[in-house]
Parts: structure tokens; C-alpha cells; sequence
């Protein structure tokens, strides 16, 4: 009887309900519910097809059949049934967009968002997670925003920089920042009317995780493009540790590294100090 029930009123069993998620290595942990990346048969993005249920189309044939014989009751239910299928395909032409995960054992789940763009990405970052096990990301479907690794919209932290910084209101716009570790700034003014006069930056680099990512790079891209020989260079300069020639390298393929080749397969974190190199 509750499953007829269920089925009847098409209770969304399978939608996850979820404001914000996170993965971390090969687990996708939403706040009830845990599936592992290496589970997911594949994914697919778009609006569900609009699906009547069974039991509403029988109680609208039963309701016709009903109107010959006991016409107020036939009448009632095809009100009923009609309004129903109504309210079912109202809801449908709102168009949410949904992000679909169809798990190895056949079980479906999806996540609904208002705004395709932001969906693509998301479908894109669980794509790359699936790829890199030891990637770790938080999602805000709220904020329709994604923050990957250490960093976070408010507090910045990586290997070598860590960074609170805090807001204090002035009438000439200052800014105060406190807290910063483990990194130098120069040539850097704060408030309306202050003047930088010194650009050079002093900043230092994981090599390390540098080199890490660029190889992870390179086993994503094909061997005869020009991102590879570029991706090549700059995992020289890494390995020497060469903050000059790693720069230099970074600034004479500008363009390759500002090509969606790049910035939809490197990692967040390679993605971050290139750009930050280039001055996006």
C-alpha cells in the first residue's frame, strides 16, 4: 500500500535535496548520504524526462470508465487525476536542470540546479575527481560556487601562504590584514590614497606540489600538443627549482596557458599559480 502510495504521489526518492557537497579522494559525501567516486557508472546532465506515473494514468482511465456508471464519483477522480498529471507537468516546465549519477549497482541519484552553466561545472569538477582520486573540493550549489583544496572564498591557505584577513571600515577605505605567514608582500599600498611605487613580487613556490601537478598534467594531454611541450618547459624550471626560468616559461606561452585546453585540465592549484603569475 506505501509503495503504491509513493509511486502515486511520485515522491522524488532518488533527488538529493542538498544546498552544498563536498569530494574529497574518492568519496562524494553529501550530508546523508556517501557514494564513492569509483561507484559511478557514469554521469549525464540535463532535464529529466517528463515521466507520468503509472498509477495516475489508471485512476484516469478508471475515472473515465466510472463516468457512465457513477458519474460524480468518475467525475471527482478524473478532476483529481487530471489536476495531478497538471500539477506534474507545471512542475516539469519550471526546467531545473539535473546532474545525473548512475552507480555501477543500476541506482540513480541527481542533485537539481536552477542555472545549466553552473551545473556543467560541477559535472566537470566530479568528472576530473573521477580521473584524480586525490583531488579534494567543496561545492555550494547555493552560491553556485566551487572552492578546491585549501583554498576557500575567505581564508586563503596553501604550502607556503596562509592568509586571515579581516575588514575594518574607515572613511578613507582602508583595508587591515593580519596574520600573514610564511610570505612577503612588496610593493603593495592599502587605502585611497596611498601610491605603489614597487611591483616586483617576492613569492615562493611548492615545488613539490608543482611538479606534481605538472606531471599529472602531462598524462592528461596529448604528447604532440603545444601544451605538453609548454607543460615540458615549465616541469624543467620546477625541477630545478627555478623561480626565473619558471616565470619566464609561464609568460613566453601566455596563450597556451590561458587556453581552455589548460585551464579545464590542469588543477585547481597549477590553475591558481599560473594565473597569478599572468596577473588574471
Amino acid at each position: 500500500m506505501k509503495n503504491n502510495l509513493n509511486d502515486f504521489l511520485d515522491i522524488k526518492k532518488n533527488e538529493i535535496e542538498t544546498e552544498e557537497f563536498s569530494i574529497k579522494d574518492n568519496l562524494l559525501k553529501f550530508s546523508d548520504l556517501t557514494i564513492q567516486l569509483s561507484n559511478i557508472s557514469y554521469l549525464s546532465a540535463g532535464k529529466k524526462k517528463f515521466k507520468m506515473p503509472i498509477m495516475a494514468i489508471i485512476i484516469l482511465i478508471i475515472s473515465l470508465f466510472l463516468l457512465s456508471i457513477l458519474p460524480i464519483i468518475g467525475f471527482l477522480l478524473l478532476i483529481a487525476s487530471g489536476g495531478y498529471i497538471w500539477y506534474l507537468y507545471n512542475d516539469y516546465q519550471k526546467e531545473k536542470q539535473f546532474l545525473t549519477f548512475n552507480l555501477n549497482s543500476g541506482q540513480i541519484y541527481r542533485i537539481s540546479f536552477e542555472k545549466k552553466d553552473f551545473l556543467n561545472k560541477v559535472r566537470e569538477t566530479v568528472e576530473f575527481s573521477m580521473n584524480n582520486k586525490n583531488k579534494n573540493f567543496e561545492i555550494n550549489i547555493g552560491k553556485q560556487e566551487v572552492f578546491s583544496g585549501d583554498y576557500h572564498s575567505h581564508n586563503v591557505q596553501g604550502s607556503n601562504i596562509k592568509i586571515s584577513s579581516n575588514s575594518h571600515q574607515k572613511t578613507d577605505s582602508s583595508v587591515k590584514i593580519g596574520d600573514i605567514k610564511d610570505s612577503s608582500m612588496s610593493g603593495v599600498a592599502f587605502g585611497s590614497n596611498n601610491i605603489v611605487r614597487n611591483k616586483e613580487q617576492n613569492i615562493s613556490y611548492n615545488w613539490a606540489e608543482l611538479r606534481t601537478n605538472l606531471k599529472s598534467l602531462l598524462s592528461n594531454v596529448s604528447e604532440d600538443s603545444s601544451l605538453t611541450e609548454a607543460s615540458i618547459q615549465a616541469l624543467q624550471a620546477a625541477e630545478k627549482e627555478d623561480k626565473q626560468q619558471f616565470e619566464i616559461v609561464i609568460q613566453n606561452n601566455k596563450s597556451i596557458f590561458l587556453s581552455n585546453l589548460f585551464q579545464n585540465t590542469a588543477s585547481q592549484f597549477l590553475v591558481q599559480i599560473i594565473n597569478n603569475i599572468l596577473g588574471i
